[in-house]
């Protein structure tokens, strides 16, 4: 990944003078000191008559008052090599003299340099060619030289810091092309974009296109995508831009909403329309002509520059030059397969430019795009993907053997619901499952304590000390979020695939399934099941039955229904040492301390627990059961030392695991070091030393993926 050193160029003009100062802050974080210099606009402002003549009829006129005299700008088509050398070199013996080039040679040899040009108090700089810039160096332009990027920078008050993306990274194309104008190849651009991100898993990265271009389709999208927690963070506009004289803004072409006619988007109305959703969309992309375009009094006025300024965006590519199809659909590509990499914005349109600079037929367009930035730097994207860790190839090997004979029980705890946490909330009721820490911090603060009381236990009594409804509360989190995590889906995926290789005649009834211990309070895990094509499979809840007795019941799941087809409690006639029910392939998830839902109730308190506690566990659970826990090896996922559970896990249910099954089971911790990872080095447990979410990559590839392989091999 680049990291840039800031060349922060601040253009600034005294009232009433056409001198500018040009002054240069803390170059490099502060290790090449200030610099300062002046340049006349007559130097900057006159594009040659060599580069007139090169535009030809594409030449529109925009005029910048400068004191007494009057310059016209051209703007228009993108100039050709030559042309753009002799502009490129004019605007750098403007900035680059005196201090300012003496400071930029000390610089040099802390490349690669982030040259950041703020015009903000001097907007009628702004419409001029800066992207042609040139180093003093050979005639080298910045923005192609990869030991340098150019960006034009927006102040704003206070810091952006980059996102934490839980992949994917989601990017909504909208591509218009109204009746009345040119036809674009829209069509061709988003196969490149989708061709650009093939080899991306879609898990990573997630390429959304709009079938109409209207104000009402595009608004609908972004807020239905925040409703389903998969909110937008690019939107890639595709079609026509212009700048209207009369209202000194920028525009749009969009599509009516009743029909194909164009309709004009003011910068303002789009704006308007982003705005609301500015804390997950991060980049602006306008791939239309003039949508760079400013007037000479705002340097607000260009379409893109609008958009950052009212929606509070922090990035944002437009095109200040006309751009040809071919152009665009390669800058597009080059740029894509650099963001989902985690690069910067800055460098992902380097390598786009310098991509457009080597095409055939487009190559003088490559300074069309322009960066405009209002973060202090282009990391607005940490971007993660998770990788299967390298140290634990041996250890899924095992772990696959064991699962495929139903040898290993997976235990999960509360804490698998931070796994893939969508980076753009705090945990709140309605927005996904809670971990164990905010779980108890919640129901502290709707029940008004003073303090944090630690573990969910010890909070539980607290509230029954106080009478407080707790069922109801947790009822209210927990049966609103019947949505899967990633890692609720893997393993339903994984449960289907070892499920349909199972003998339908079991060779021993402690191992004909797979079991899952879950000591969480949700059905997510059911409804990954059912999502994963698993029609029958069997839930052991531990609650309050009947006749108010503590005790377990068994519900049998057939047809993909989330609610049983029949219950049956665990208690006499059924009695527990000799219940046959779950003597098939059907996969089994035990539920401690029980679900909420339904009529279903569980026991959270130490007193609702005390039934568990002083009963024999051969008169609570099915002795197949009973045996495939003590006899497999474990997976711990998802256990810190706030979750209570563990107690009761390993004094009730694991006590009577075999030494040696306890030492080949594994715990899942990022680090070693940590006091929930010692504390499992003590119970003899081995330590699979990865992130939750790197070590489900792992299961992914090495396992998920190994046993389909095997499958169409067998077939």
């Amino acid at each position: 990944m680049r990291n840039y050193e800031d060349f922060e160029i601040v253009i600034e003009k005294a009232t009433g003078s056409t001198s500018y100062a040009v002054n240069v802050r803390q170059a490099c974080g502060g290790k090449c000191g200030d610099a300062s210099s002046t340049f006349q606009l007559s130097e900057v402002a006159p594009m040659t008559a060599a580069a007139a003549a090169d535009a030809g009829d594409a030449v529109r006129n925009i005029t910048i008052k400068g004191g007494t005299d009057n310059y016209s700008l051209l703007t228009g088509r993108a100039l050709k090599k030559d042309a753009a050398a002799v502009v490129g070199r004019q605007l750098s013996k403007a900035l680059f003299k005196d201090q300012v080039l003496e400071l930029w040679g000390q610089c040099q040899r802390y490349a690669p340099l982030r040259i950041r040009l703020d015009l903000s108090s001097a907007p009628e700089l702004a419409s001029l060619p800066w992207e042609y810039l040139s180093s003093t160096a050979g005639d080298n332009f910045v923005a192609l030289d990869d030991k340098t990027t150019f960006v034009r920078y927006l102040r704003t008050a206070g810091a952006i810091d980059p996102i934490r993306v839980v992949p994917p990274l989601r990017v909504l194309v909208m591509a218009s092309v109204p009746d009345e104008v040119r036809a674009l190849d829209t069509g061709e651009e988003i196969s490149r974009i989708r061709a650009a991100l093939a080899g991306i898993s879609a898990d990573n990265i997630e390429v959304v296109v709009l079938r109409k271009a209207s104000t009402r389709d595009l608004t609908d999208a972004l807020q239905k995508a925040r409703a389903d927690e998969k909110p937008f963070h690019v939107f890639h506009f595709i079609g026509h831009g212009a700048f209207d004289k009369a209202a000194n803004e920028g525009v749009l072409l969009f599509e009516d909403v009743a029909s194909t006619q164009a309709v004009t988007i003011g910068h303002d109305e789009l704006a308007r329309i982003l705005q609301p959703f500015r804390a997950d969309l991060r980049l602006l992309i306008l791939n239309a002509c003039e949508t760079a375009r400013h007037s000479v009094s705002d340097v607000y006025s260009s379409v893109a520059a609008k958009a950052m300024q009212i929606a509070e965006i922090p990035a944002a590519i437009a095109m200040q030059f006309e751009i040809s199809d071919k152009a665009a659909i390669t800058f597009s590509q080059a740029f894509y397969e650099q963001l989902v990499q985690g690069e910067p914005i800055e460098y992902a349109v380097d390598v786009g430019r310098r991509r457009i600079s080597q095409l055939e037929g487009a190559k003088d367009e490559w300074a069309t795009p322009v960066l405009y930035l209002r973060a202090d730097k282009g990391d607005l994207f940490e971007i993660r993907v998770p990788e299967p860790p390298k140290n634990l190839e041996g250890h899924y090997f095992t772990l696959k053997s064991l699962m495929q004979t139903c040898n290993l029980v997976v235990f999960l705890g509360l804490d698998v619901n931070i796994s893939y946490r969508p980076y753009h909330m705090n945990w709140k009721p309605g927005t996904g499952l809670p971990s164990t820490e905010e779980l108890a911090a919640y129901l502290v603060k709707e029940f008004n304590l003073p303090t944090s009381v630690g573990p969910l236990s010890a909070l539980a009594q607290r509230l029954q000390v106080f009478q407080a409804n707790l069922s109801d509360s947790l009822a209210f989190i927990f049966a609103k979020a019947k949505k899967p995590t990633k890692l609720h889906r893997v393993l339903g995926d994984l449960t289907k695939k070892i499920t349909d290789q199972l003998p339908a005649v079991p060779k021993d009834n402690c191992h004909c399934s797979m079991l899952f211990v879950t000591t969480t309070y949700d059905r997510a895990l059911e409804q990954a099941f059912i999502d994963a094509g698993i029609t029958d499979f069997h839930t052991v809840c531990y609650g309050q039955g009947e006749d108010g007795k503590w005790l377990f019941t068994h519900g049998i799941h057939t047809g993909g229904s989330l609610e049983p087809s029949e219950r049956i409690q665990l208690a006499p006639p059924n009695n527990p040492n000799v219940y046959p029910g779950l003597r098939n392939s059907a996969p089994v998830i035990l539920k401690l301390p029980g679900e909420v839902g339904g009529e279903r109730k569980y026991a959270i308190s130490e007193d609702d627990f005390l039934a568990f506690v002083n009963q024999s566990l051969s008169e609570l659970l099915p002795a197949d059961m009973l045996g495939q826990i003590q006899s497999s090896r474990h997976l711990y996922l998802g256990y810190d030392l706030q979750n209570w559970t563990l107690r009761m896990l390993w004094t009730r249910l694991c006590e009577n695991q075999p030494k040696t099954n306890r030492q080949s089971s594994y715990a899942v911790f990022e680090s070693k070091e940590s006091p929930a990872a010692r504390f499992w080095d003590k119970k003899e447990v081995t330590i699979a030393d990865a992130r939750l979410d790197d070590y489900l990559a792992g299961i992914e590839k090495y396992i998920v993926e190994a046993i389909g392989q095997e499958a169409i091999d067998e077939g």
